[in-house]
């Protein structure tokens, strides 16, 4: 991916963040929205572990959720 800054190509970076999560339903929401403006893309891994509602609410943020083994 590029950029252009005072017309000259700057190749941008990539950054992904990863969030470790497990019954996080209150705060992850919250959390994956302060992370979006540094991130390229963010990856919610949830604890296989995990009872409520962290998952789908991860999802309808449009995080890569990867479940744990």
């Amino acid at each position: 991916m590029a950029i252009f800054k005072a017309g000259i190509m700057v190749k941008k970076e990539k950054v992904f963040v990863v969030i470790s999560a497990k019954n996080e339903g209150r705060t992850i929401k919250d959390t994956i929205k302060r992370a979006k403006p540094y991130a390229t893309k963010v990856i919610v891994v949830l604890s296989k572990h995990s009872t409520d509602n962290t998952e789908k609410i991860s999802r309808a943020m449009g995080t890569e959720v990867l479940i744990d083994n």
